[in-house]
């Protein structure tokens, strides 16, 4: 059993990665909407393509919360255990 300072400690860590997350999140999808404009305006592939790289990010992210989320916690003890 842990303790309330444990548990105190745990719940602003992992609302502290939540919103760090969200943040990381938010940046890369305004980074994306940027850079799909200016990789069409100038017509570069680089832009473009760092454009799609901003969106496997996205997709990161979102794996991200969903284990901050505590879904994922309880999927790998049902795997381990």
């Amino acid at each position: 059993m842990r303790s309330t300072g444990a548990v105190d400690t745990e719940v602003v860590l992992l609302r502290r990665g939540r919103r760090l997350e969200y943040v990381t999140l938010g940046w890369n999808v305004v980074g994306v909407a940027i850079l799909a404009v200016l990789g069409v305006t100038a017509s570069s592939v680089a832009l473009v393509g760092f454009g799609l790289d901003s969106l496997i990010e996205i997709g990161a992210s979102t794996v991200v919360l969903w284990e901050l989320s505590g879904t994922g916690r309880l999927v790998s003890s049902v795997r381990c255990g």
